[in-house]
């Protein structure tokens, strides 16, 4: 199942003359906070279910984020048009993009990483561009979102790929230094980082944090309960030793 992504219909669509006979999807009267919302419910949707259907949810996570980029920077619509290489396709965003930024590259490798390491290599540029660029803007947003999805892409990759694993370390100990009320990091953390290393003690412990954590910290939002209660779940299903 291979996606067919929207930025690349936008080029079709942009660079095939066709404006002339009708306004196309990207170019239509949006508002960027509704497509957001959409993005943020779809993902986290997506991340719980599994199969066909968890594919599609994250997919459309991706394109909805893409269509509040495209909407709101005239930059990022202006790269578009001229079809630039995915690493600079981002290089405008401003931090009013850090949310359409963040949710676009974490969906955009969640649903790259479950279709397998061949669709991972391909949309890996793009995947690290959008993430490099909302560190940039502000590391610490959504609970490190940039620091824990360059984390995983960095461990996740083949070796001679892309995977680097000490750039995986510093992100992730960044990301929970920044958030650490957010489970999902430790739980990505141990299966990607401490499993590939066979860090057997580093695993446990990031496991035990996991089951002993609160799911709910002071003035936590159901968003961040509904991730943590999630971790959780997958962290008791764990074995004691991964490998």
């Amino acid at each position: 199942m291979r996606r067919a992504p929207q930025l690349a219909l936008a080029f079709a669509v942009l660079l095939g003359g066709c404006l002339a006979h009708r306004t196309p999807a990207w170019e239509q009267t949006a508002d960027p906070a509704k497509l957001i919302e959409t993005a943020g419910a779809e993902l986290r949707a997506g991340r719980r279910t599994e199969g066909a259907p968890g594919l599609a949810l994250l997919e459309r996570a991706v394109s909805s984020a893409e269509r509040a980029l495209f909407t709101r920077n005239r930059l990022f619509r202006e790269k578009v048009r001229r079809h630039e290489r995915a690493s600079w396709l981002f290089e405008g965003a401003e931090q009013a993009d850090l949310p359409a930024l963040v949710i676009y590259a974490d969906a955009l490798f969640a649903w790259a990483d479950r279709q397998g390491v061949l669709t991972l290599l391909e949309e890996q540029d793009r995947i690290r561009a959008a993430a490099r660029r909302a560190f940039t803007l502000d590391r610490t947003f959504a609970y490190a979102t940039p620091d824990r999805v360059i984390a995983m892409l960095a461990c996740t990759l083949p070796i001679g790929s892309g995977a680097n694993f000490l750039q995986a370390l510093e992100h992730f100990e960044a990301a929970i230094a920044s958030a650490p009320g957010y489970l999902p990091t430790r739980v990505e953390y141990a299966l990607r980082y401490a499993v590939a290393l066979r860090d057997h003690a580093l695993y446990r412990r990031l496991v035990q944090e996991v089951l002993d954590a609160p799911i709910a910290p002071p003035g936590a939002p159901p968003e961040l309960i509904e991730e943590n209660r999630a971790a959780q779940a997958k962290a008791r299903l764990l074995p004691a030793a991964p490998y």
